[in-house]
C-alpha cells in the first residue's frame, strides 16, 4: 500500500476508519457497464457500492471493472485497498474485477466479514506492474473473510482467482502474496468448487539467485480459528511459488484437496504444512498433489519445518500425493525442526518419482513419523527415506503396501524407528540400520521391529552400520526375504537381529552375497534364531567373528549367533576366532540346530549353559571341524545329569574335542557310534577324565608319562598347564621375563586337585654341587597361575617346572 495526499497508509500503525453503518444504507447494487469502480456510471442507477461499510456489488457477465484511487474508497476511508467488510459481499457473475493501484491491498473480511464470490468470471488482485499488493483474507480485528471461486454451474475454469496475471493475462511483474488471517484472532476461507481456479503468483529466478518470492499462506497469524483452502471435486490450483499451511506461531491452517479430479500443481517454491503454527493438509476421495520439477533450483517440501511447527498431512480414499520425476522437485522433509506426521490412509497413494529424498527427523528437534494404514507409499525412483538423521523418525507400516528404494535409519546423532505389521514392505536397495555408511558420524540408533507381514530387501541389509552406532532388528513374526548383496550384522558399529518362534528370513541373494556377524575392526555382532533362517546361495559361510572372505581372521569384530530355532546355509558357518556360537542365549539354556557345516577358527568357542539338569546343545546336519579348546562352559547352576549331550553331527568331524574349563568332575566324550559330543561325569581320577577327551589316543599314549604329540611334554605337565593339547605339539610352555618365570594352571586340573606344581632351581642342571632345588617364595602360587623370581649373580641359572600326581 502507499499513501494518497496527506493520509497515512492503512497499513501503518493507525487503524483505518470506517463510515458509521448509519450514514449510509446498505443495498445490492449491480454494474451496468464496464468501467472504474468509482465511476457513478460503472453501476445501475448511478450510486457507487460501498462494500466496506454497507453495500454488495455484483459484476455482470460482459462488465470490467477496475477499482483505482479515488473516494469513496469502497468504504475504507483514508486507504486506496480494496476492502469488502460488515457483512457484505463482491459477487462476480460473468464479469471482471481488478484492483488497479500498485501497491495497494485488496482486504475480503476486514474488522467484520466479508467476501468474494466469483461464480463466474474472473478476479486479479492486480492489474497493475510492479510488487506489493497482497490479497489479505480475514483482516484486523474481527476480520473474516470468505473466497469461493465457482459455483458448481458453470464449465472448468469458468471462475478464476487470480494472482499473477493482470486482467489481459499478461504478467503482473511482481511478487502477489495471498495470506489468511493476516492478523491476530482474524479467519480466512477460500474455497474452490468444479468450476473454479485458482492462478498462484509465478516464483522467478536469475539463474539459481530467486527474485521474485510470492507466498499463498493458510492461516498467518496467531489465531483460535482455523484458516482454510479447500479445493473441491473439479478445482484446480496452481501453485507457482511458496505455501505455507500455519504459518506464523499461533496460526493455524488447512489446506483441503477433496474429491475427484481436485488438483493443486506445484511447479516451483515450497511447501509447508506446519510452518512456525499448526497446519494439515488433507488429500481425499481422488483427489491429487502434484508437485513438477523446477528447471532453475530446488525448493523443498516440509511437515512439521521450524521448532514450534506441528504439521500434519493426510492421504486418504483414492487421494493421491505424487512427486514427480526431476532433480529440482525438492526434498520431503516431515519433522524437520518440528513436528510432522503423514498418514497414508486407506487408497491413499503417496509415491516420490523424483531424484530428491524423503527425511523423517532431520535436525535435532525434528520428529517426523509416517504412518501406512491401508495406503501405497512408494519411492519409485532411486532416493532414500532416511528415519532420524539428527532428530526422530518413524516409519509405522501398518498395513497396504510401501516401496522404497533404500532405507536410512539412525544416521548421524537421530534415532530411528521402523516398524511392519502387516501388509507389504519392499525395500529394493539397502537396508542400512544405525548409520547411512561406514563412516557416519555421531551416535545414531535405529531399530527396526517387524511383528507380521512380509518385508523383501533388494540390497544389502547391514544392521549397525556405522561406528559408535547401533542398530536392531527383531523379527518377532512375518516374513522377511533378502534377495541381493550382504547380510551384515555389526558392520562396525553394533548391531543385532532376532528371528522369535515362528518368524522367518530367507537369504537368496544370486550374487555371491557375504553374511557376517560383527565385520569390521571394533564391530559387535548378535544373531538370534528362535525361529527359521535359510540362507540357500553363495559360496560363503554364515561367519561370525570373523571379518574376511577368505576365512582368515582378521579384525577384532566380535559375533555371538544363538538361539533355539534353525539355520540352513548351503555354503556352512564358520565361527572365527572373535566368535561365539550357542544353544538358547548366552545366560539361558536352549537347542539350535544348524545345517551346514561348521567349522571354528582357532579362539572361536561354542558356548554351553548348565542349568541343573539341562545343557546347551546345538545339532549340526553337516561336518563339525573343531580347534583347540573350542568348547567353553557357563554353569548357571550346579550340573546334577550324569550325561549331557552338547553337540550332535551327521557328517565327519576333524580337530581336538577339547575345552580349557570343564566343570569340575566331568570329562569331555566323543561317541562316535551316536556321533554326539558328551559332558560326561568322570569315573576315574580327573587326569583320565581329561584324557577321555581323546578317544583317537591308545591306552598306552593316555598314561601320564606318555607324549604322544612328540613335543617333549609329557602328558601329565598338558594335563597341568592351561592351552596345552596332548594330540597336538605344543611350544615349551610358561614364560621367562626380567628373571620371572611363569605358568598357567588349568582351572579342571586345580580344581580337581590331583596334581602338585613346584619351579624348581640349579646352576648346575641338576648335577652337583647343585642339584634341583625347590625356589623358596613364590611371587604367585594360586589357582591360576605360578610364579618366582630367578635369582642372579652365577653365569647360568636353571628353573623348571615340576607336576607331580598326587
Amino acid at each position: 500500500m502507499k499513501p494518497i495526499n496527506w493520509l497515512l497508509p492503512c497499513h501503518s500503525s493507525l487503524a483505518l476508519i470506517l463510515i458509521p453503518l448509519g450514514t449510509v444504507s446498505a443495498a445490492t447494487i449491480d454494474s451496468a457497464n464496464s468501467g472504474n469502480w468509482n465511476e457513478a456510471t460503472t453501476w445501475s442507477g448511478g450510486v457507487v457500492p460501498q462494500t466496506g461499510v454497507a453495500d454488495t456489488a455484483a459484476i455482470l457477465s460482459g462488465h470490467t471493472v477496475i477499482y483505482t484511487n479515488g473516494a469513496p474508497f469502497a468504504g475504507l476511508d483514508g486507504s486506496n485497498d480494496f476492502g469488502v467488510g460488515n457483512g457484505n459481499s463482491v459477487n462476480i457473475n460473468g464479469g471482471v474485477l481488478s484492483q488497479a493501484e500498485g501497491g495497494w491491498w485488496v482486504r475480503i473480511g476486514h474488522k467484520g466479514a466479508g467476501t468474494l464470490n466469483i461464480n463466474d468470471g474472473r478476479f486479479h488482485v492486480t492489474d497493475s506492474t510492479g510488487g506489493g499488493t497482497n490479497l489479505q483474507v480475514g483482516v484486523e480485528d474481527n476480520g473474516n473473510g470468505t473466497i469461493k471461486v465457482g459455483d458448481n454451474v458453470g464449465d472448468a475454469g469458468s471462475a478464476v482467482l487470480n494472482l499473477r496475471d493482470r486482467v489481459d493475462l499478461s504478467p503482473n511483474g511482481g511478487a502477489f502474496t495471498m495470506n489468511l488471517a493476516p492478523g491476530t484472532g482474524t479467519v480466512g476461507v477460500v474455497t474452490i468448487n468444479s468450476d473454479g481456479v485458482l492462478e498462484g503468483d509465478q516464483k522467478t529466478w536469475d539463474g539459481t539467485t530467486i527474485v521474485l518470492n510470492p507466498h499463498i499462506r493458510i492461516g498467518q497469524s496467531t489465531s483460535e480459528l482455523e484458516s482454510s483452502l479447500t479445493v473441491n471435486e473439479g478445482g484446480q490450483f496452481n501453485a507457482r511459488g511458496n505455501v505455507e499451511v500455519g504459518a506464523g506461531g499461533g496460526a493455524k491452517g488447512l489446506l483441503h484437496l477433496n474429491g475427484a479430479a481436485a488438483r493443486m500443481d506445484m511447479s516451483d517454491g515450497e511447501l509447508t504444512v506446519g510452518f512456525t503454527g499448526t497446519g494439515a493438509m488433507k488429500v481425499e476421495n481422488s483427489a491429487v498433489f502434484a508437485r513438477t520439477n523446477t528447471n532453475e533450483a530446488r525448493s523443498d517440501l516440509y511437515v512439521g519445518r521450524n521448532d514450534t511447527g506441528n504439521g500434519t498431512l493426510t492421504i486418504a480414499s483414492g487421494g493421491q500425493f505424487r512427486r514427480e520425476a526431476g532433480g529440482n522437485v525438492g526434498d520431503l522433509r516431515i519433522g524437520f525442526s518440528g513436528t510432522g506426521v503423514l498418514d497414508v490412509q486407506t487408497d491413499g497413494v503417496y509415491e516420490n518419482s523424483s531424484g530428491n529424498w524423503d527425511w523423517l527427523g532431520q535436525n535435532t528437534t525434528g520428529n517426523g513419523t509416517v504412518n501406512v494404514n491401508g495406503g501405497s507409499f512408494q519411492i519409485s525412483s532411486g532416493s532414500n527415506l532416511v528415519v532420524g538423521a539428527d532428530g526422530t523418525g518413524t516409519f509405522n507400516h501398518n498395513s497396504g503396501t510401501t516401496n522404497v528404494s533404500g532405507i536410512r535409519a539412525g544416521v548421524n546423532n537421530g534415532t530411528g524407528l521402523v516398524t511392519v505389521s502387516n501388509g507389504t514392505f519392499t525395500v529394493r536397495g539397502g537396508l542400512y540400520l544405525g548409520g547411512d555408511s561406514t563412516t557416519s558420524g555421531g551416535t545414531g540408533t535405529a531399530t527396526m521391529n517387524q511383528s507380521g507381514g512380509t518385508l523383501e530387501v533388494g540390497g544389502a541389509l547391514v544392521v549397525g552400520i556405522a561406528a559408535n552406532h547401533t542398530g536392531t532388528y527383531n523379527l518377532s513374526g512375518g516374513t522377511a526375504s533378502h534377495i541381493g548383496s550382504d547380510i551384515s550384522v555389526g558392520e562396525s558399529g553394533t548391531g543385532s537381529l532376532i528371528i522369535g518362534a515362528g518368524a522367518s528370513l530367507t537369504d537368496t541373494s544370486i550374487a555371491d552375497g557375504q553374511f557376517f556377524v560383527g565385520r569390521n575392526e571394533g564391530s559387535s555382532g548378535t544373531l538370534i534364531v528362535n525361529g527359521t533362517l535359510d540362507k540357500s546361495s553363495g559360496t560363503s559361510p554364515i561367519r561370525v567373528g570373523n571379518g574376511n572372505t577368505d576365512g582368515v581372521d582378521n579384525t577384532n569384530a566380535t559375533g555371538l549367533l544363538g538361539g533355539t530355532g534353525s539355520i540352513s546355509s548351503g555354503s556352512g558357518f564358520r565361527i572365527g576366532a572373535k566368535g561365539t556360537l550357542t544353544g538358547g542365549l548366552s545366560t539361558t539354556v536352549g537347542v539350535l540346530g544348524l545345517t551346514g557345516n561348521l567349522s571354528f577358527s582357532s579362539g572361536g568357542k561354542l558356548h554351553v549353559d548348565i542349568d541343573g539338569a539341562s545343557a546347551d546343545r546345538v545339532d549340526v546336519t553337516g561336518d563339525l571341524e573343531l580347534a583347540s579348546d573350542s568348547f567353553t562352559f557357563n554353569v548357571l547352576s550346579a550340573p546334577s545329569e550324569e550325561t549331557y549331550v552338547i553337540a550332535k553331527y551327521t557328517g565327519s568331524l576333524t580337530g581336538v574335542i577339547s575345552s580349557a574349563n570343564i566343570p569340575a568332575g566331568y570329562a569331555l566324550q566323543h561317541d562316535v557310534s551316536t556321533k554326539e559330543i558328551k559332558l560326561t561325569k568322570s569315573v576315574g581320577g580327573g587326569y583320565m577324565a581329561f584324557m577321555e577327551q581323546f578317544p583317537g589316543l591308545s591306552e598306552a599314549d593316555k598314561l601320564p608319562t606318555a607324549d604322544p604329540d612328540q613335543d617333549g611334554l609329557s602328558n601329565l605337565i598338558e594335563y597341568a598347564i592351561a592351552g596345552l593339547n596332548p594330540t597336538a605339539p605344543d611350544a615349551s610352555p610358561g614364560t621367562l621375563a626380567n628373571g620371572v618365570i611363569s605358568f598357567a594352571k588349568r582351572d579342571v586340573a586345580v580344581a580337581n586337585g590331583d596334581v602338585s606344581y613346584v619351579i624348581e632351581e640349579s646352576t648346575t642342571l641338576g648335577a652337583e654341587p647343585d642339584p634341583w632345588t625347590p625356589v623358596t617364595t613364590y611371587l604367585i602360587n594360586d589357582p591360576t597361575a605360578i610364579s618366582a623370581e630367578i635369582p642372579v649373580g652365577s653365569a647360568k641359572h636353571f628353573a623348571r617346572l615340576v607336576v607331580t600326581e598326587i
